[in-house]
């Protein structure tokens, strides 16, 4: 069961009426019994690496809160986080081997099934290397009640793809869910619409497309490869950004904030700004607990340069310098875990080595101060194309096919014939080429909207009558558009397999 399947809509509408039906006290029970009956739903054998990761994060954060000596914490951390990750670690490392090292390196008696990676395992995984360094660090209060936690890290709406949540912003709220409030109710529900219609309407389409190309992308022309990775670029976005609306939707009909996950991404004036606006919780991990600390340490390194030859201390552009360079080499190690996190592919390391390098770039330019800005409008294009060119790599089943895809583009294979502009094998006839069309600028177009004013808050002012012509005149899209050809591929979210 997951946010596309019909009946995951009836078990929210239950999981709904019995938490409000329920003592405000005992709901958060319910909300754990709903979401471990809904992981179990997936998959049964996922539930149980889901409980040996709670009870690993919940056990060790103890262990950590009642150590009286900071070394002593330290170590259980230190062992904590390791063995928090080993699950992650192992089915990546396993895939890894099977899809990336040399032949002859590694050759198991049958390929592992895709199906044995837990769905979420990412997700969960992270919130929990969050919440215990938190409470090594002080700033979280270790959760004594064990099934309370385990609610933290199950909670339904956000197990199989995020937002990845912090404790100190979702345990209350879980313990102590917010009374009922009509509004809130209706913007939720409204959010979830939004969301089912910007996957089964545009995403979807633009997923053909996409598979088309990428899977076989050799003899196909320079124009026809630039749909194809246009297409993803903008799958990837609105996948991931509907699963995210769906998401927030459902949690806030349960009275619960989830963090927003994206802020226009496709419209930011250089690499890192992009950084502040895609998948901002995973980000903002990223940031905390893997790059801040990496600066942290080097530049205690910086401050304790070896003295010169002469016995003299190294001057203080010696020590900026030094730091300059950890910086970069942070923000590169920072991106390559990213990269490796999101598949066991070199293509992936790619990726995030191409996102690595961009903010050095830009980094290095601000160290040397450049005066120089260019105007938004380019800005905003530049950046998006250095993204586009990322996402080939993200994509592509192989190094061989980026690169393949890659080298016509830029030599502009059958650009200037008219065959090369043919786009009839991308698995959408004229027809629904020019509705996927129209419907990538319409979502764009709400995009430079919610710049300014939230469109779901723009619907709620209108007129009664007027709101539920929306709302029909958006279901009745959903029925005759949506769910293009119907293919089990296209009704899974994107980032679920991250």
């Amino acid at each position: 069961m997951n946010f596309i399947n019909f009946w995951f809509y009836p078990f929210l509408l239950l999981v709904v009426i019995v938490h409000y039906l329920l003592p405000r006290k005992v709901r958060w029970v319910w909300l754990l019994i709903a979401s471990w009956g809904f992981y179990l739903s997936i998959h049964p054998a996922f539930l149980g690496v889901l409980l040996l990761i709670t009870g690993l994060a919940y056990g060790i954060s103890l262990k950590i809160a009642s150590a009286a000596e900071r070394e002593v914490k330290k170590r259980w951390r230190t062992f904590g986080f390791v063995a928090i990750v080993l699950p992650l670690v192992v089915f990546k490392f396993f895939d890894f081997s099977i899809h990336a090292l040399p032949n002859g390196l590694f050759q198991p008696t049958a390929a592992i099934p895709s199906f044995l990676m837990p769905l979420g395992l990412s997700f969960y995984t992270f919130s929990a290397l969050a919440y215990l360094i938190d409470v090594y660090r002080g700033s979280t209060t270790a959760q004594r009640n064990f099934f309370r936690f385990a609610l933290f890290l199950a909670f339904f709406p956000k197990l199989t793809a995020g937002p990845i949540e912090r404790a100190n912003a979702l345990m209350a709220q879980l313990v102590e869910p917010a009374p009922f409030a009509h509004d809130r109710f209706v913007r939720s529900a409204v959010r979830v619409g939004w969301g089912l219609l910007k996957k089964l309407l545009i995403a979807n389409r633009l997923a053909v497309v996409a598979d088309a190309v990428f899977t076989a992308p050799g003899g196909r022309s320079a124009p026809v490869l630039i749909a194809g990775v246009l297409a993803f670029t903008f799958q990837v976005y609105i996948d991931f950004a509907a699963y995210c609306d769906i998401a927030i939707g459902a949690a806030g009909l349960l009275g619960i904030d989830l963090s927003e996950n994206f802020r226009q991404p496709y419209f930011s004036r250089s690499i890192t700004d992009f950084w502040r606006r895609w998948h901002i919780t995973f980000s903002s991990w990223l940031r905390d607990y893997l790059f801040l600390p990496l600066n942290f340490a080097s530049r205690r390194k910086s401050l304790h340069l070896p003295p010169r030859k002469n016995g003299k201390p190294q001057p203080h552009f010696m020590q900026d310098l030094a730091q300059h360079a950890y910086t970069y080499r942070n923000i590169l190690v920072t991106f390559l875990i990213s990269g490796l996190w999101h598949g066991s592919n070199w293509t992936f390391l790619a990726w995030g080595f191409l996102h690595g390098l961009y903010q050095a770039v830009e980094l290095y330019r601000s160290h040397r101060k450049a005066t120089s800005r260019p105007r938004p409008i380019r800005a905003v294009i530049t950046t998006f194309l250095l993204t586009a060119l990322a996402w080939v790599f993200f994509r592509a089943g192989s190094m061989n096919d980026a690169f393949l895809i890659l080298e016509r583009i830029f030599t502009f294979k059958g650009f200037f014939t008219l065959n090369g502009w043919d786009m009839g094998g991308l698995g959408l006839d004229f027809s629904d080429r020019l509705l996927t069309f129209f419907l990538v600028v319409l979502f764009f177009t709400t995009e430079i909207i919610e710049r300014e004013v939230s469109l779901i808050a723009m619907v709620e002012k209108q007129r009664l009558w007027l709101r539920w012509v929306v709302y029909i005149a958006a279901l009745l899209a959903m029925l005759i558009f949506g769910q293009y050809g119907a293919q089990s591929a296209y009704s899974q979210f994107l980032y679920f397999q991250f």
